[in-house]
């Protein structure tokens, strides 16, 4: 009787810390939420006056202040934050200057494509970097490791502008196999999705060769070999999963940056999606939209490095404990 209540107890305080943690972010967070709020608010408005392009050239001085005061920009700038953060904090990131929608709407109809690009991108570069990253620290200085560390230098030194335009030049252009630009398609995937995958295959890859390596050399592994588990036993079995901690850490974080829109390849492959969103609202000084798409972003990251740290905890039990 006395074991189980101390086994009660235990988890119990393990839940506890657990909590404490979670509410610890929670409020990290939050903070770091009004700071980037603040800090976003003022660069929008440096990029200079959003009026110079919504009017035509001819346009008065009265049309102009008309304009500025319809669009509340007339007011001093801590009275426009203010109105604005109280206004996020309901959820209304105010209308776009250019096609006046409001501006989360805007973010959310151009979510489902990056998105959509962001899954089979991680999902391309797992695939061929966990048994690339596990083949490479298994044979250790071989030419399977050389082949791999290459791999992982090309990937990590082309720009991902250059890169995609190759592509569409070989693919697309020349050999007329993929389309040159735009979704619809599952064909129109493949391109962008190696374009923004192949940087991923190179980092996750280095980071699991490193850490199998580690792995490899633990004593627990001796002992298993010592034992007689097959090789292919002890590597997939124990290694690996010891092994994706930092993985999963790398793989959050690049989620993360995906679905915050990487504005270069939705650039490049005329991509209807967030990072797309985003170069246009800057080019027409469209604060609103800049506002929504930085804010919104900054909450998905927030989401899912959340949702990593509850990852580790299911992964690995120490972190429980």
């Amino acid at each position: 009787m006395t074991e189980r209540n101390d086994g009660r107890f235990v988890r119990a305080a393990s839940l506890a810390r657990i909590g404490r943690f979670l509410l610890a972010r929670l409020v990290g967070g939050a903070l770091a939420f009004v700071l980037l709020s603040a800090v976003i608010f003022v660069l929008a408005r440096a990029s200079g006056d959003p009026l110079i392009l919504l009017l035509p050239p001819e346009a008065t001085a009265l049309q102009i202040e008309t304009l500025r005061h319809s669009l509340s920009l007339d007011e001093p700038l801590p009275v426009q934050y203010v109105s604005f953060l109280r206004n996020a904090a309901q959820g209304d990131f105010g209308q776009s200057l250019r096609d006046r929608r409001p501006a989360l709407r805007s973010v959310v109809d151009r979510l489902p494509a990056t998105a959509s690009l962001a899954v089979i991108a991680l999902t391309l570069a797992v695939v061929i970097a966990v048994p690339l990253g596990v083949a490479a620290a298994y044979h250790k200085d071989t030419s399977i490791d050389l082949v791999a560390k290459t791999i992982a230098l090309l990937g990590q030194s082309a720009p991902a502008f250059w890169l995609g335009l190759v592509l569409i030049q070989l693919f697309s252009v020349n050999w007329q196999i993929f389309p040159v630009a735009g979704m619809g398609s599952p064909a129109h995937f493949v391109l962008p999705a190696v374009t923004l995958g192949w940087f991923s295959v190179a980092a996750l890859m280095r980071v699991l060769r490193s850490s199998m390596i580690d792995v490899l050399d633990s004593e627990y592994v001796k002992f298993l070999r010592s034992q007689g588990f097959s090789e292919r036993f002890i590597l997939w079995k124990h290694c690996l999963r010891n092994a994706l901690i930092p993985v999963l850490s790398v793989s959050g974080l690049l989620f993360a940056i995906f679905l915050t829109g990487t504005v270069v390849v939705e650039t490049v492959f005329a991509w209807p999606g967030v990072g797309r969103l985003t170069y246009e609202a800057i080019i027409a000084r469209d604060f609103p939209v800049i506002q929504a798409v930085i804010l919104f972003t900054a909450g998905l990251v927030f989401a899912v490095n959340m949702g990593i740290d509850l990852l580790y905890l299911a992964v690995d039990p120490r972190l429980r404990a």
